[in-house]
């Protein structure tokens, strides 16, 4: 009796407390079976978690790399297309310098065709 009355009540399948001790240790047995499932499944799942978590951050990093690429490229192509079209600015202004030049010959070789008629 004594040990029955040291036994902690615990709420029972009607509702009640549970004062026999065969089935207060089988409730505190039960209890115990799903706190270690539970501890299982929580473990589990931060496992999960924790995965997830390490493959956003390779994601991340490799979409950072990948975006770090793609800016060095098109900077390089940028470069090239700035120096392509420089040149071929450059080219224009020469072919423009050289067709003047042919011109104002051929104005003075009139010229002196007139001069000396």
């Amino acid at each position: 009796a004594a040990a029955a009355a040291a036994a902690p009540a615990l709420p029972g399948s009607s509702g009640g407390l549970v004062s026999d001790p065969a089935a207060a240790a089988a409730a505190e047995a039960r209890l115990a079976a799903l706190a270690a499932r539970l501890d299982t499944e929580l473990r589990a799942t931060a496992e999960e978690v924790g995965v997830v978590g390490r493959e956003a951050a390779a994601a991340r990093e490799s979409a950072s790399a990948a975006g770090a690429f793609a800016e060095s490229q098109v900077s390089g192509l940028a470069r090239q297309l700035d120096e392509s079209l420089r040149s071929q600015v450059e080219q224009v202004r020469q072919a423009a310098d050289e067709a003047a030049a042919a011109r104002v010959a051929e104005a003075a070789a009139v010229a002196a065709e007139e001069a000396a008629a």
